[in-house]
């Protein structure tokens, strides 16, 4: 009973103090937004606002937190990270959307 306790009051804490969602352009959530998932089993997702004049867009991706167990399990936390992609350009990373992601 005090393992389910504890297993409890470690979930409360956690989810209290999760961050919030950013309101960078290109997050779901946005009017402009398109959003595709990618990466191993839908653990990502990328999403794009629209094209600017000069060919560039704005890219934001999220992750969940991805949790391996076993004696030589590992953790990797959950992000967010937005930047601008240039028309054409290579995004630098071979699980991310080659192309800009239209609604």
């Amino acid at each position: 009973m005090r393992m389910v306790l504890v297993g409890a009051a470690t979930v409360a804490i956690t989810a209290v103090g999760m961050p919030t969602a950013s309101s960078e352009p290109g997050i779901p959530g946005t009017e402009d937004a398109s959003c595709e998932s990618y990466g191993f089993g839908n653990t990502a997702m990328a999403c794009d606002g629209p094209i600017r004049e000069d060919g560039t867009w704005r890219r934001c991706a999220q992750w969940q937190p991805w949790y391996v167990p076993g004696p030589y399990g590992s953790y990797t936390p959950g992000g967010s990270k937005c930047w601008t992609v240039e028309g054409g350009a290579d995004t630098g990373n071979p699980l991310l959307p080659q192309h800009h992601i239209d609604g």
